[in-house]
């Protein structure tokens, strides 16, 4: 699926394994193409061997499965793509890791006359497949979180040394965030729980932030309150301080629409492995989805304007809300504006000057850009309204030319959303034991008696009589 991240002037793009970088400031465009992996080339060459070995040594039999190797090879080393990515604070570093299990770390090259370009400094093997990944203030390592809910850290100054294990969770790590100057490190994970862990020494946790009843999908920091901003599936934005205590919490009120809705029931049923556990749990399914919540899928905020801007899986919604700090340190959100996009966002980012930049998979114009500046009077709250351009031709260009390029996004089209997969369907096997329970009770509190022998039958006179024949036996 396509995405997009922001880092002062320049804008990176992902769709499949192309990378489309832009330099607002000097209006230049750079694309990566996602190196293959360096497994590719060895499966390849050992299917070569061992299917010409097979041609002379073995019987017909092997011969299939040395086929059905090749095959698997093949479909191993198939296209790749982005996975997750991030800039450097300063923006001359950009970290990816793609579906092929490999961490790339490109570094930027400015030339006052020509354009920008960036370079490859490493590929890194890692263990599984990546989630989300993120840079240190001092851009000397690189934090990397992976499906299995583990969390690596790699070195930026020692390109050749491998990952080292920080911190791990026990489900699917969604998102993670560095917080209060690189303290701490907080990681929220499927299972409804956010992690604050010290960093760099993130085997001592610091606290837990309980309270969501669902999965997590998006953190953000407001670093002038020093609050933790969450979002999932559970329909709540809650806000944390740094010790774990809930601050405030508000329902979002997006819900999905009954075709929507339908779909979302759907992939989480074709996303489990017993197909008749699906069956016997579709009434429980459609209870607990009865008011069709949408889910958090990304979150962005803007310090400058203390703007926190909230898009929505399988929705067309994009809320804003204002962050507030009042003298009595109470913290507080309250929401601003709502607007409907044409479609459903794939990403969102703010540039300077509150400016949202929101991705879309629209082929008219997949990228927008709304301007969500407070007005100079302070009573009226920010709205989302269409960026003026008229005075603005930097901007101008850099729509122009990225709304042009929709071959670059259409292979994000038929990529499916992680998150349609993560609600999880409740298994009721309480019933079923409650119900074998109140069987053994009630055996057990029968009155004692003979036993009837089933094999035995009543006779016509009253008598019970074995229905088998008598033989006389002479003596």
């Amino acid at each position: 699926m396509a995405a997009v991240k922001a880092r002062g002037e320049c804008v990176a793009f992902t769709s499949g394994n192309q990378i489309l970088l832009y330099d607002l400031f000097k209006g230049t465009r750079y694309v990566l193409h996602l190196p293959d992996s360096p497994n590719a080339k060895n499966t390849e060459n050992s299917t070569e061997i061992s299917s010409k070995n097979g041609d002379k040594n073995v019987d017909k039999g092997e011969k299939k499965q040395t086929t059905e190797k090749k095959t698997i090879s093949t479909e191993n080393g198939g296209p790749n793509r982005t996975l997750s990515f991030a800039f450097s604070e300063s923006g001359r570093l950009f970290a990816v890791s793609d579906d092929h299990k490999q961490l790339h770390l490109y570094q930027k090259s400015d030339s006052e006359e020509g354009p920008t370009s960036w370079i490859l400094l490493t590929s890194r093997s890692i263990v599984r497949r990546s989630s989300c990944v993120l840079f240190t203030r001092d851009e000397n390592e690189i934090i990397l979180g992976d499906k299995s809910g583990d969390v690596y850290k790699f070195s930026v100054k020692e390109p050749t040394e491998p990952g080292e294990l920080m911190m791990g969770h026990l489900s699917v790590l969604l998102d993670m965030i560095l917080v209060d100057n690189d303290r701490y490190l907080v990681t929220c994970d499927r299972d409804e729980k956010i992690r604050v862990s010290l960093f760099p020494n993130t085997y001592n946790i610091h606290c837990y932030c309980l309270g969501h009843t669902d999965f997590l999908t998006s953190l953000v920091y407001v670093p002038e309150a020093k609050v933790i901003i969450s979002g999932g599936g559970d329909g709540t934005i809650r806000s944390w301080d740094l010790e774990g205590n809930p601050l405030h919490c508000l329902n979002h009120g997006v819900t999905l629409s009954a075709e929507e809705n339908a779909k979302e029931i759907n992939n989480t049923a074709d996303s489990n492995v017993d197909s008749t556990t699906n069956s016997k749990n579709s009434s429980n399914t459609n209870n607990e989805n009865s008011d069709n919540v949408a889910s958090v899928k990304c979150m962005t905020f803007d310090p400058s304007s203390k703007i926190l801007a909230v898009s929505f899986d399988q929705s067309t919604v994009l809320q804003l809300y204002k962050v507030e700090t009042n003298d009595e340190q109470t913290f507080e959100i309250r929401v601003c504006d709502q607007r409907q996009l044409p479609t459903r966002s794939w990403g969102m980012q703010f540039l300077t000057n509150s400016r949202l930049l929101v991705l879309s998979p629209h082929q008219e114009g997949p990228v927008s850009l709304f301007d969500c500046s407070r007005p100079s009077d302070s009573a009226i709250s920010p709205k989302i309204s269409e960026q003026r351009l008229e005075q603005q031709p930097k901007l101008q260009e850099f729509l122009k030319a990225v709304n042009s390029e929709w071959s670059f996004f259409e292979p994000s089209l038929k990529t499916v959303s992680l998150i349609s997969s993560l609600p999880k369907s409740k298994l009721d096997n309480m019933s079923d034991y409650l119900e074998r329970k109140e069987q053994q009770i009630k055996k057990k509190f029968q009155p004692k008696g003979k036993r009837k022998n089933p094999d035995l039958e009543k006779s016509p006179g009253g008598r019970e009589s074995s229905g088998k024949k008598a033989i006389k036996v002479d003596k």
